[in-house]
């Protein structure tokens, strides 16, 4: 190992650090991307013609309060007239408000000759301390006009701590290093900095470093460098994030490189050869078994073959079946001798087991279903609703053409959905007059308060991520954890659309009911951006088939009945 050549171990230390600098921009463009997708959704909820102007606000206020960093967003249209949503208590900066005004900007967005613009970092004017830059992007219509430019102040606290992460994976490396990095703006001021936060909070300016400065001439081109640092010589390495115009820095003495290569070099072959010496040995004696293995099968398989082999196989089947929870099947044996009374005793075991798993589920049922009336019984406006919205779950998992076994845990997480509401108190849950922005973070927390309850019990632990989960959107924004997608359990897509229609379809302290036709035509408006699609689907087939039932065709059939009566 100590002949190698020192250029080639400089190659593969350049490697290195273009593997850490290309980890560090796709983490970085990465958490852009996701912020885009977050204003294309508010940019397609304020452009949407299916709500009226208080209805809107509403829900952007409410999508704004959900997204972590996003701190506040404005809308600038042609005329330039401008529409402002800001968190609530976050003070305006003005860095925002110029960029805002930038008539440059805005004419090279609206005009499509930029699709997206990111300023450089300014420094946040209240706590959590952290940077902030503005993302600005065209809103499109469904014809590809662009209608309106939307501007969002964006804090960089998360994408920090991620970063930071990097630096902590490499402190845990098996060998001893010094590599240093950090991550510029387009002007050679600080980011990100692992070594010193404190220096890129005040976005130091790092351009009479060399290696700055050759990033910065570079165009965005990516490059490695010798230089001399505090007369040390160094390696280093330069790479553009170039959807930013932002550069990762990375650099390590040269000297301590090059010990640290070839420790690790000289450790990996001693382990090379311990593992190949190891895997010989354990390859022979598994040979060795193998080999007694066979020859025993085989001289038993001559002598018992028929006689034990075919009963042994029809037990193991069925010990698995049951062990799956398949209790319909029995073990059959014609011969009269041990087999037959084994087979006997196995089937009348059987039989039992299937009695007392029938009493398990129905006591377990009944027990979430007076639970459930339980919770509703706390708001008279809410009675039964945590029925239905089971009711409503179960006919919709039909349609998905879900197993007995996950539709019997999606019929329970509609009973228990709103089980976390029991730590809510009866001042929230019964104000019939509009809730505060502090009641409604305490009430958003309900489906966290319900997976922690579930979660107590072993027989329910597999439905608390749909409990959790069912009020998450499915293009991101909902709550508790913002989940969008896949990452949302099928179980929680299933309840948010039953949930919905049971919600809009029944008379609240804050609205009167209204008709199924609304309700369903809210449901399939807001397919892909609430709701899973496929769910959706699955529910207006259900609800054309009867499956799913209204309390508004409900409450009217059973005046219609006392009618009758009378």
């Amino acid at each position: 190992m100590k002949g190698i050549n020192r250029n080639l171990i400089e190659t593969g230390i350049f490697k290195l650090f273009s593997s850490i600098s290309t980890d560090i921009s796709d983490k970085v463009n990465t958490f852009f991307n996701f912020k885009e997708e977050e204003l294309l959704a508010l940019s397609k909820m304020e452009s949407s013609k299916n709500f009226d102007k208080d209805v809107k606000e509403k829900i952007l206020y409410s999508k704004l309060n959900n997204y972590r960093d996003i701190l506040r967003f404005t809308f600038r249209y042609p005329d330039r007239k401008t529409s402002s949503f800001t968190k609530s208590a976050w003070r305006s900066t003005y860095n925002f408000n110029e960029i805002v005004k930038d008539e440059e900007i805005f004419n090279k967005l609206s005009s499509g000759k930029l699709s997206r613009y990111v300023s450089d970092p300014y420094p946040a004017l209240q706590p959590p301390e952290q940077l902030l830059i503005t993302m600005v992007i065209p809103v499109v219509d469904n014809s590809g006009k662009i209608i309106s430019v939307v501007y969002a102040e964006i804090g960089l606290f998360e994408i920090s701590y991620l970063v930071n992460e990097i630096s902590i994976q490499l402190t845990n490396y098996s060998f001893e290093h010094t590599i240093e990095f950090f991550v510029v703006d387009s002007q050679g001021r600080l980011v990100f900095y692992p070594s010193n936060e404190r220096e890129a909070l005040a976005q130091k300016d790092m351009t009479d470093l060399y290696i700055v400065g050759q990033h910065l001439m570079s165009k965005r081109m990516h490059g490695t460098v010798t230089f001399m640092e505090n007369n040390n010589p160094m390696l280093g390495s330069y790479y553009p994030i170039k959807e930013l115009n932002w550069g990762v820095i990375i650099k390590e003495p040269k000297v301590n490189a090059i010990r640290s290569l070839y420790k690790v070099s000289e450790e990996t072959e001693k382990a090379l050869i311990q593992t190949e010496n190891l895997f010989r040995m354990l390859f022979l004696n598994v040979l060795l078994w193998i080999c007694a293995v066979i020859v025993i099968a085989f001289l038993l398989a001559v002598r018992f073959s028929n006689y034990i082999t075919a009963p042994l196989s029809k037990l193991i089947d069925l010990s698995l079946a049951i062990a799956k929870g398949d209790f319909s099947k029995r073990l059959k044996i014609k011969a009269k001798n041990e087999f037959s009374q084994l087979a006997d005793t196995f089937n009348h075991m059987i039989e039992q087991l299937k009695i007392r798993d029938k009493e398990k589920k129905e006591f377990l049922f009944g027990t979430v279903k007076c639970l459930a009336k339980a919770i509703d019984s706390r708001d008279p406006y809410t009675g039964e609703h945590s029925m239905r919205v089971s009711e409503h779950a179960l006919a919709i998992g039909e349609q998905l053409g879900l197993s007995k076994d996950l539709l019997e845990k999606v019929s329970m997480a509609g009973l228990l959905h709103d089980v976390g509401k029991i730590k809510i108190s009866d001042e929230i849950l019964q104000n019939k007059t509009k809730v505060s922005e502090k009641d409604y973070e305490t009430l958003k927390l309900h489906p966290l308060y319900g997976a922690e309850i579930m979660d107590e019990n072993k027989y329910l632990q597999d439905i608390t991520p749909g409990i959790a989960s069912h009020h998450e959107s499915y293009s991101g924004g909902g709550y508790p954890k913002g989940l969008k997608d896949e990452e949302i359990p099928l179980i929680g897509r299933i309840i948010r659309v039953a949930d919905t229609f049971d919600a809009i379809t029944s008379t609240r302290p804050y609205q009167k009911a209204y008709t199924d036709e609304y309700a369903i035509d809210y449901i399939a408006r807001m397919k892909g951006v609430e709701f899973d699609p496929d769910v959706v689907e699955a529910f207006l087939k259900a609800y054309k088939m009867g499956k799913i039932v209204s309390l508004n065709k409900l409450n009217k059939s059973s005046e219609e009945e006392k009618k009758g009566e009378k």
